[in-house]
């Protein structure tokens, strides 16, 4: 998304949001305006987010109504005035655990009676976001291994995904580039009173591939 049209979401902001159709749900109050305006900047850099909050602090919910409210501005304008074309912005949501494998979020080998071979290569979560562009939102980030925190970071430092289909043959390994228009969205739970047994301690190297943004519990309910 480009400057101009940067400019045309800020100024028409408080309309869209009205015309929006957010959840019924999600309360607007001015610091859950204030909090999808940052997160829209971002969306624009193409800098992955990180957002941490106690459970209640509205971080998933404010991610969902982001792309609710894009996917109704890119529609809303006139594209032919800014000269651009539609963005994709399907959310893909991924709640992380300390079970996730890799599999997981990039995909498998499943049947298929259309294939020669009977088989075909699934694409999970991270691997379909990735390659087609869509916003992905990781949940609960820091509940992943280290392994699986490492490949996301790999990723997006070498902006390629690499899988591996046969690990007995190197000649089976793909390699999918990443679309420009992909973004990610991370969230997690402080790892604090509760939740310091359970959760894990992002490293340096991984948060500074992200803008981490602290959303504070509010005085007024937002969901």
């Amino acid at each position: 998304m480009d400057s101009k049209t940067k400019i045309y979401f800020e100024e028409h902001f408080e309309k869209i949001l009205a015309n929006a159709e957010l959840d019924d749900y999600f309360i607007l109050t001015d610091e859950a305006k204030n909090r999808l305006k940052i997160l829209f900047t971002l969306y624009c850099s193409k800098i992955p987010v990180l957002i941490e909050g106690s459970t209640g602090t509205a971080k998933t919910k404010s991610v969902e109504m982001l792309s609710v409210a894009l996917n109704k501005y890119l529609n809303y304008i006139d594209k032919t005035i800014l000269n651009i074309e539609k963005e994709n912005t399907e959310l893909i949501r991924f709640n992380m655990s300390n079970e996730t494998t890799l599999d997981d979020i990039l995909g498998r080998i499943v049947s298929n009676e259309n294939s020669c071979s009977g088989l075909k290569f699934e694409n999970g979560p991270f691997v379909d976001a990735f390659k087609n562009g869509k916003i992905l939102l990781f949940d609960e980030v820091n509940l992943a291994s280290d392994i699986i925190l490492d490949y996301i970071q790999t990723a997006l430092i070498n902006k390629e995904i690499t899988i591996n289909l046969n690990k007995e043959d190197e000649n089976s390994k793909i390699n999918i580039e990443m679309n420009s228009n992909f973004r990610i969205f991370a969230t997690q739970n402080p790892k604090s009173n509760d939740y310091v047994l359970s959760r894990n301690e992002l490293s340096e190297k991984f948060l500074s591939r992200f803008v981490v943004l602290k959303f504070k519990e509010s005085e007024k309910k937002e969901y």
